[in-house]
């Protein structure tokens, strides 16, 4: 007897597949194989508006300072603001510093940054 064949559908557009407290976890149906790619989101309030940044985690550059601090960030499910508010800096220049834009020169609040993320100094 000859053996069925199943192929999905094509979707090529991402879906919400789980929503996590940081993150939603995405789906698509690419070349009959399902895709998974985690975005996470981070939402801040600026001048009572409500912002929110989605961020693929698979596409962080963790071989910078900025990058590495970020996705550290992430995987502890913490977000920009948290870690900003431990560390007594602004929301601003910590994604200024994730994005390699801004150097911290402050040692203790560097030091403190690099010991709530695990990070070597």
């Amino acid at each position: 007897m000859p053996q069925k064949v199943c192929t999905l559908p094509e979707i090529d557009t991402w879906s919400v597949c789980q929503s996590l407290p940081n993150a939603y976890l995405l789906h698509r149906i690419k070349n009959g194989k399902v895709e998974y790619t985690p975005l996470f989101c981070i939402k801040l309030m600026v001048n009572n508006y409500k912002h929110y940044s989605f961020n693929a985690f698979n596409e962080i550059d963790d071989s910078t300072f900025g990058g590495a601090i970020k996705k550290q960030g992430i995987e502890k499910h913490m977000t920009i603001k948290q870690v900003a508010n431990i560390v007594g800096i602004s929301v601003d220049m910590l994604m200024r510093i994730e994005q390699n834009k801004y150097d911290l020169h402050n040692a203790d609040k560097l030091r403190k940054l690099c010991e709530i993320l695990d990070l070597d100094a």
